[in-house]
């Protein structure tokens, strides 16, 4: 599952949000880098990637395997909004 954290509205950024959540060793990752960014693909042709940067930058993808259980989940909405802010 993914989640857009605006800064203005939630008071800290997505990746000092992703440090709170490491900290309670809850793992999270960026969004995605996007594929125009990376050095291979500089001189490469990208269409319509307005949008793609604010994504990274503003997008955690959240735990979502299997074995995550209703009380895990709880525990990381929990700490979501403990880092409010």
């Amino acid at each position: 599952f993914t989640i857009r954290v605006n800064k203005n509205k939630f008071g800290i950024s997505s990746r000092q949000l992703l440090k709170k959540l490491a900290e309670e060793k809850i793992e999270t990752r960026p969004l995605w880098h996007p594929l125009y960014s990376l050095p291979p693909f500089k001189q490469c042709f990208a269409y319509k990637i307005e949008f793609a940067g604010r994504l990274y930058r503003e997008a955690l993808s959240l735990p979502s395997s299997v074995p995550l259980n209703p009380s895990g989940q709880q525990r990381v909405v929990a700490v979501i909004k403990a880092g409010k802010v």
